[in-house]
């Protein structure tokens, strides 16, 4: 329970995080720009890098959970079934 809570929490904030740089970029997209040191640039520079590092974590994984639900389940059930036990070696334990 406690970690579908925290995975509720961070999923909100990187939500959260991609729809605020996204208002903030349209909002300051127009500004007037005072030259080299200007720092509506410079966080306009920091809020894509951020968007695009959230972004492109998401998309691995959500391509990380696709390869693990086709493959994985399968390489799950193989070790599952490979261990020998007394019902699979026929083996009576009558005491």
């Amino acid at each position: 329970m406690k970690k579908r809570i925290l995975a509720a929490v961070l999923a909100s904030i990187m939500l959260l995080t991609v729809i605020l740089s996204a208002a903030a970029i349209i909002l300051e997209a127009t500004h007037d720009c005072s030259g080299v040191d200007c720092h509506i640039c410079d966080i306009l520079k920091l809020i894509l890098s951020v968007t695009r590092t959230i972004l492109l974590s998401a998309i691995l994984f959500l391509i990380w959970i696709t390869v693990t639900r086709r493959h994985g389940s399968q390489i799950y059930e193989t070790v599952l079934f490979c261990h020998s036990t007394p019902v699979s070696q026929k083996i009576r334990l009558l005491n």
